[in-house]
C-alpha cells in the first residue's frame, strides 16, 4: 500500500526526473505566484523537509512547487505533519466547523393517529398543549394525544431559534467577566452562532490583560474564519432540517446548488459528508417503508385477485404475477414519496436488506388438501412413531388407524389415477365455494412459501382437522336389520373437509 508520505516522496522524485528530461509533467511556476515571498518549509509526516511554494489549494490538498528544481507535486493534507497541517488549513480557511451541538431535554407526544410531536411543553392549561417546536409554538389538542413520554434529548436548534437561545444564555453575562465571555462564546458555538461567538471571544481577549489565556489569540483566528462562513453553515443546517423532516430530494437538490451559491467554499468536504448523511438516512427510511408497503400490497393484491380468478389462475398468480405486481406497486410508492429515479432493482435490494421482525403467518385452511399429501405435510417430522406410541394402549384403536391408513393410501392412488380434467373440476368446484377471505389467505400462503421473497420459519404448523380429528377419514357403522350388532357393517370414508390430508397447514414468514 502506498501511504500519503510515500506517495508524496514518489511525486517529488517524479517531478525531479521530469525536470531533467523536460517532460510535460514539469509545470512552470505560474506568473501569478509571488516567488518574492519567503519559501515555505514543508514538514512531512515521515520527518522529511521540503522547501518551496504552494501554488494552489483545495479541501483535498495543495499543489507544491519545489524550490530546488521547480518540480510540481499534488500533496494531500494527510501527508503533512499534523501540526503544520492544522496551521495551513486554518490559514486557507479549511477549518472544521463541527462542534458538539447544544442538546436540550424534550418530550414526545404520541398522537392517536400514530404521529408524534417532539418538543418542549410550555403550557398544559386548557384544552391544548402549547409545545415549542423548531422555534415556533404549536398547539396540540389534548383529545388528540394518546400518551406523553420523556423523549430524551434533541439538538437545541430543533426546538428553539438561534435568537431565543442567545437571549437565554446571554441574559446573565457580566461584560467584565473574562471566564463568562469565554463560556458564552463556546456556548454560542454549540448552537452554531459563530458571529456572536467571535464577538465574545474578542471581548475575552481584550479583557485578558495579564495573558491568563494565551490560547485566545489562536481561538479568535479560528472564530473569525467560522464567522466568515456563517451563511454557509446556516445553509447546511437548513439541509439538516430537510433531512430530519424526510424531505430527502429537496435536501439533495440544495446540496447540489451549494457550489453555485458559495463558489470556492472551503466547506465542500462538509457538503460531501452531508450528502452521504442524507443518502444514508433516505436508504434507512426507504428500507423501512419498502418492508411496510410490501406487506400492505401483499394483503391488498391477494384479496383483489381472490375475487376474480379461478383456482388455476390463483396458483399461477401466486407463483409469478403476484411478486411482480408487488414490486411494481412498491416502486411507484417509493418514486412518489422519496426518489423519483428509483429502480426496481433498488426496491429488491431494499427488501432484501430489511430488518426482519417477528414472524407473521398465513394458512391454507380447509384448502390445504389442494396442495397434495406431500406438500401438505412437508417440513414436519414423521409422526407415525408418536401415533403408534399413543395407540399401543388401545389395540382396537391401533387396528382402526391401520385400516384408515390403508384406506387413505388407496384414495391417494385413486386420485393420482383420476383424469386431469376431472381433478381440475374438483379443485375449481371447491374454489368457487371457498370464502373470499379464505381464498386470499390461501394465495398469500402459497406465495410466501413458494415464491422465495420471504424468510420462512423452519417448520410449519399443522393443525389437526377438527372434523376427523387428524385421521383423514371417518369410520361409519351401519347397523344390521332390527338394530342387531351382529349384522352391523363398518365402512371407512374420507373426511369431506380435509380430503384425507388430515391437517390444515399454516406457514410462518417474515
Amino acid at each position: 500500500m502506498i501511504t500519503p508520505t510515500k506517495f508524496l516522496s514518489l511525486a517529488f522524485v517524479l517531478c525531479a526526473s521530469a525536470t531533467a528530461l523536460q517532460s510535460p509533467l514539469q509545470d512552470p511556476v505560474p506568473a501569478a505566484q509571488d516567488v518574492s515571498q519567503p519559501a515555505l518549509m514543508l514538514k512531512l509526516r515521515s520527518g522529511q523537509i521540503r522547501w518551496g511554494h504552494i501554488l494552489s489549494h483545495d479541501p483535498d490538498g495543495f499543489r507544491f512547487s519545489l524550490l530546488s528544481h521547480g518540480g510540481v507535486a499534488d500533496v494531500p493534507w494527510a501527508a503533512l505533519d499534523p501540526s503544520q497541517q492544522q496551521l495551513l488549513r486554518e490559514e486557507f480557511g479549511y477549518v472544521d466547523v463541527a462542534t458538539a451541538e447544544l442538546m436540550v431535554d424534550v418530550e414526545r407526544l404520541i398522537l392517536v393517529d400514530g404521529h408524534e410531536v417532539v418538543g418542549v411543553i410550555l403550557s398544559r392549561e386548557g384544552t391544548d398543549f402549547v409545545v415549542q417546536v423548531e422555534g415556533n409554538l404549536q398547539l396540540v389538542p389534548k383529545r388528540r394525544v394518546q400518551s406523553i413520554s420523556k423523549g430524551g434529548q434533541a439538538p437545541a436548534l430543533d426546538i428553539y431559534s438561534r435568537e431565543e437561545l442567545y437571549a437565554r444564555y446571554s441574559t446573565e453575562l457580566v461584560e467584565t467577566d473574562l471566564q463568562g465571555q469565554i463560556d458564552l462564546a463556546r456556548t454560542c458555538e454549540q448552537f452554531l452562532d459563530f458571529e456572536h461567538a467571535l464577538e465574545h471571544f474578542e471581548a475575552a481577549l481584550a479583557l485578558d490583560e495579564n495573558g491568563e489565556h494565551p490560547e485566545l489569540e489562536q481561538v479568535v483566528v479560528k472564530a473569525q474564519i467560522k464567522a466568515a462562513q456563517q451563511a454557509q453553515i446556516d445553509y447546511l443546517r437548513a439541509v439538516d432540517v430537510l433531512r430530519k423532516k424526510g424531505q430527502y430530494e429537496e435536501a439533495l437538490e440544495d446540496l447540489e446548488k451549494f457550489a453555485t451559491v458559495f463558489p470556492d467554499s472551503p466547506l465542500m468536504l462538509d457538503v460531501k459528508a452531508k450528502e452521504n448523511q442524507v443518502l444514508l438516512a433516505r436508504d434507512d427510511e426507504v428500507t423501512r417503508f419498502v418492508r411496510t408497503r410490501w406487506n400492505y400490497w401483499l394483503a391488498r393484491l391477494t384479496r383483489q385477485v381472490a375475487g376474480k380468478t379461478d383456482y388455476a389462475g390463483a396458483v399461477g398468480y401466486a407463483e409469478e404475477g403476484l411478486g411482480e405486481d408487488i414490486r411494481a406497486a412498491v416502486l411507484a410508492d417509493v418514486q412518489e414519496q422519496f426518489n423519483s429515479e428509483a429502480t426496481e432493482d433498488q426496491i429488491v435490494a431494499y427488501w432484501v436488506s430489511r430488518k426482519k421482525l417477528r414472524f407473521a403467518n398465513a394458512t391454507y385452511g380447509e384448502g390445504t388438501w389442494m396442495l397434495g399429501e406431500d406438500k401438505a405435510h412437508a417440513g414436519t417430522e414423521d409422526d407415525s412413531v408418536k401415533r403408534e406410541a399413543m395407540t399401543d394402549k388401545d389395540k382396537q384403536r391401533a387396528d382402526l388407524e391401520e385400516k384408515i391408513q390403508r384406506f387413505l393410501k388407496n384414495q391417494r392412488n385413486a386420485r393420482r389415477a383420476q383424469a386431469q380434467a376431472a381433478q381440475e373440476d374438483e379443485f375449481q368446484t371447491f374454489w368457487a365455494a371457498f370464502a373470499l377471505s379464505k381464498r386470499a389467505n390461501w394465495i398469500k400462503a402459497y406465495y410466501v412459501e413458494f415464491a422465495g421473497d420471504y424468510e420462512l420459519r423452519d417448520h410449519p404448523y399443522l393443525k389437526a382437522c377438527s372434523t376427523c380429528g387428524g385421521r383423514g377419514a371417518h369410520e361409519i357403522i351401519y347397523a344390521g336389520g332390527g338394530g342387531s350388532k351382529q349384522n352391523a357393517a363398518v365402512q371407512i370414508v374420507a373426511c369431506h373437509v380435509c380430503r384425507g390430508v388430515a391437517v390444515a397447514r399454516r406457514v410462518y414468514y417474515r
